[in-house]
Formats: structure tokens, sequence, C-alpha cells
């Protein structure tokens, strides 16, 4: 909420005291001191477009329903990283699990948004190509970063698929909900080359119910446990594309 809103909005409350207008303040404007100081330092370092090594622990949404300014602290600051193209809670100690999953294998992330995941498995040694055909997302990825040592290609998820074809791991991560194009990314991707899934599972606010149909979890990995904003249930999943594709119709 920036300020041109919250001024009128205090100006109409008749507030008795100047004491109650600071509190109304600091309850309406996020602040990072509401947060204990290891997630204080963990939202710096994201916000600086550094790789944080560990994400600390980041209480459920539950926790916070009598502590009402630092659930509101941590939605604002998920926002600050959904403007950076980043919508996980990205650090250095679980996508090393995940690259260490992935191994020597050539590997393709589509809807990249800001590369953060693709920057943090290089980063860990994996063969790894980012593409995007709109990394700005309708605008909502504000301030992307930028990698010295990575770029995030301009391209659809399919033409990604259809033009590096030496890929054997596909990534991707919150594609959007309810858009069927995951759907036909898929298929272009086709049944024999795993997939790795990041974001909500079924009735979650990722891809769409076709894609939960026929995408297979093969494995889950114990070891590797994502952070969580309050109220998303994000997970990283591996597996496989299982539908098949449709056999042209033989003419008479």
């Amino acid at each position: 909420m920036n300020e041109e809103i919250l001024n009128p909005l205090t100006e109409n409350l008749h507030l008795e005291t100047k004491s109650q207008e600071t509190e109304l303040h600091e309850t309406l404007y996020p602040s990072k001191k509401n947060l204990p100081p290891d997630l204080r330092e963990y939202i710096d370092e994201v916000l600086a477009n550094k790789i944080p090594q560990r994400c600390p622990y980041i209480p459920r949404l539950g926790r916070f329903l009598y502590d009402h300014t630092r659930h509101l602290s941590l939605t604002h600051f998920r926002e600050a990283f959904v403007n950076k193209g980043l919508w996980v809670c990205i650090d250095q100690t679980w996508t090393k699990i995940l690259a260490e999953w992935i191994g020597k294998r050539r590997t393709l992330e589509v809807m990249a948004g800001g590369g953060w995941i693709a920057k943090a498995l290089q980063d860990h040694g994996v063969s790894i190509v980012a593409t995007d055909q709109d990394a700005k997302w309708h605008n909502r990825h504000k301030e992307l970063p930028t990698w010295p040592d990575l770029q995030v290609l301009k391209m659809g998820a399919r033409k990604a698929v259809n033009s590096y074809t030496t890929a054997e791991v596909l990534v991707i991560s919150w594609p959007p909900y309810t858009n069927t194009e995951i759907v036909r990314v898929m298929d272009a991707w086709g049944t024999t080359r795993p997939v790795i899934y990041i974001g909500e599972s079924v009735g979650g606010c990722t891809a769409c119910d076709t894609f939960f149909d026929h995408f297979e979890m093969e494995e889950f990995i114990p070891e590797l446990h994502l952070q969580q904003w309050p109220g998303i249930n994000d997970y990283v999943f591996t597996g496989f594309w299982t539908r098949k594709p449709k056999t042209p119709k033989k003419t008479q």
C-alpha cells in the first residue's frame, strides 16, 4: 500500500493522538523489523540479487493469525521477490541437492522469469539454458536481475523445447494458473525425458488441471526442503509427462 493511498485513509480516521497515527502506519507499512533477524538478512540478500546460502524457517500462516503485522510484512516481501521474477524461496542449499539429482544431464528451463533457479543450478555446476518469452510477465516482474554469467533467452516455451532438442531434463516453475500452454509444452517435450516441476500441486495456484492429470511424479527428493511463504504450498516434484501424442487419422 503506497503513501498516496495511505494518507487519505489516516486523515479520514480522525486519530486522536500522533502515537495512534504512528501505530497505524507501522501496521499498514510492512517492515522487516517485525521479522526475525535471520529472515531479514535473507530478504536483504535476495533484494540485492544474491542467492543466500539458506532460507531460514518461515512459520506457516496459522502461526501469524495473532501477528498480522508480521504476516503483512512477509506478504509484502514475497511481492518484492515476485517483482524480481522470483516466485519461490530460493537458496543455495536446496538448489545444490537438486543440482546433484540432475548431475551432468543437459538442462533446459522454460518460463524462467528472472532466471534465479537457472542461476543457482548453474552455480552448482549444472549445464542449463534459461528461456522465457516474456520475462517481465505482463510487467509483473519490474526489476529483473542481470547475471554476469547467465542470460535468460527471449523464447517461448514450446519453441525452446523444439530448439534445444539435446536437453535431457526440463525445469519449469510456477507456470501461470489455469493457463493450458504448459500442456502444449509438455506434449512437445514428450514422455521419455524427466521434468522438474516447482509449484503448487492439484488445487493450487499454478499450472492447470490437465497438466496434473498427465504429470506422473516419479521421485520425491526427501532431503530437499523448500521453505514456503505463508499461504503458499509449493514443492519440488520430479516426474514424467504421460500423455501420448495423438496419432493422426489415416485418410481413406
